[in-house]
């Protein structure tokens, strides 16, 4: 009966032993906890046969009590047995914190697989070029915000696997050189997430500033379609307070484009800063505002031209204005000087003597008022003016008067 048991206990041992011959550690936490579910059935089996184990060695030591004859035998091959049993125990005792092991590092590599996977849906949305397009920049920004938020959020994941895999390369896991790589790998990822999460927000802080800045621009470019309006217009006056009146519209207008150059200088000046700054669109930024002041400078000439123009009118109408006068006190003047009236007496002769003294001397006056006018229109024509036909003209009223 005591060589029976033996055999069975044997027997039981040997297929335990069998179990245990066995390197598996799995490659996925789920496949380590299949292991260690098996390996704790084992262990359940081995306490449960502890009893039986018991039995058999009192029984051993009952038959040496009874100074059985085979009593060394009884002995040498209940010890066998227990020593057996105990190095299966060991045994399961090791496979038991190697597949713990496992676990640990199947559960750190899958916690790091996840988050470097999660890296990576990130650094797509943080590589992408919704900066690019200004629509809903303030929106993005919000969302912006939000991402950065969500990113920071995940820091102190990240922060626990580099614990877990310091810990493990700290124990000497057999797994550390594998820790190693992947712990080096997750902080790589996220290092390069971060530093694309700071990019994008910058960008998309660029994208706004451009926006504000083309809306100046549009509002800049407004400002000079009416400004080329205003100095298109052929409009030179039809007498001379009209003209002096649109000479007096275009100084101001020329007063508000020398303050206008000065605003937008400021505004190329912010383009240039935002270019030096490194905007990601700077090569676009610097053409804009180039652009911009190279077409306000092109409304420099068009403006002197219109002064020119209206300066030349004003010359036209002030000649004729004054020529005008002339030939209207010639009208008046005329019939006092054909009049054939001498006088019915001596007083009489006497006054329209005096008189024609005083219109003498009148005529003598306006004379050089007459040439000097007359010289005036002559050197219009010669400097080419535009009115040169009407001035000649006028100037001839003056003559055959």
């Amino acid at each position: 009966l005591f060589n029976r048991e033996a055999e069975r206990i044997d027997a039981a041992t040997k297929g335990h032993e069998a179990f245990l011959d066995y390197s598996d550690l799995g490659d996925s936490v789920e496949s380590v906890e299949n292991l260690l579910k098996r390996h704790r059935d084992l262990e359940a089996k081995l306490d449960a046969q502890e009893g039986r184990l018991a039995a058999f060695s009192r029984n051993a030591d009952e038959l040496i009590k009874n100074k059985h004859s085979e009593s060394p035998y009884i002995d040498a091959r209940r010890n066998d047995v227990i020593a057996r049993r105990a190095a299966v125990r060991k045994l399961a005792a090791n496979r038991r914190a190697r597949l713990e092991a496992s676990l640990e590092y199947q559960s750190m590599r899958r916690d790091a697989e996840e988050m470097i996977a999660w890296i990576h849906d990130k650094k797509k949305l943080a590589n992408d070029d919704s900066h690019r397009d200004l629509t809903s920049i303030a929106n993005k920004l919000l969302k912006h915000e939000a991402f950065e938020a969500e990113v920071g959020a995940n820091a102190p994941r990240v922060a626990q696997i580099n614990k877990l895999g310091a810990a493990l390369i700290g124990q000497k896991h057999y797994e550390s050189p594998n820790v190693e790589r992947l712990v080096k790998r997750l902080n790589t990822e996220w290092a390069e997430l971060r530093d694309a999460v700071d990019r994008k927000g910058e960008k998309l802080r660029q994208a706004s500033d451009q926006k504000g800045l083309n809306r100046i621009l549009e509002d800049a470019h407004a400002k000079l379609d009416e400004l080329e309006g205003v100095l298109k217009s052929d409009e030179l006056g039809s007498d001379l307070r009209a003209v002096k009146d649109l000479i007096q519209k275009h100084s101001v207008l020329e007063q508000e484009m020398g303050l206008y150059e000065t605003k937008l200088k400021d505004i190329y000046n912010r383009g240039r800063k935002m270019a030096e700054q490194g905007h990601f669109d700077a090569d676009k930024i610097n053409y804009t505002v180039a652009a911009l002041l190279k077409r306000f400078d092109g409304l420099k000439g068009p403006a002197g031209a219109r002064r020119a123009a209206l300066e030349e009118s004003r010359k036209w109408h002030q000649l004729a204005f004054d020529v005008d006068c002339e030939l209207q006190w010639i009208a008046e003047k005329k019939p006092i000087a054909s009049s054939e009236d001498t006088g019915r007496n001596l007083t009489e002769a006497l006054n329209m003597v005096k008189k024609q003294d005083q219109l003498e001397a009148e005529v003598h006056q306006h004379s050089g008022h007459i040439e000097a006018t007359i010289n005036q229109g002559e050197a219009l024509i010669r400097g080419g003016h535009m009115a040169a036909a009407q001035i000649k003209a006028k100037c001839e009223q003056v003559n055959f008067s």
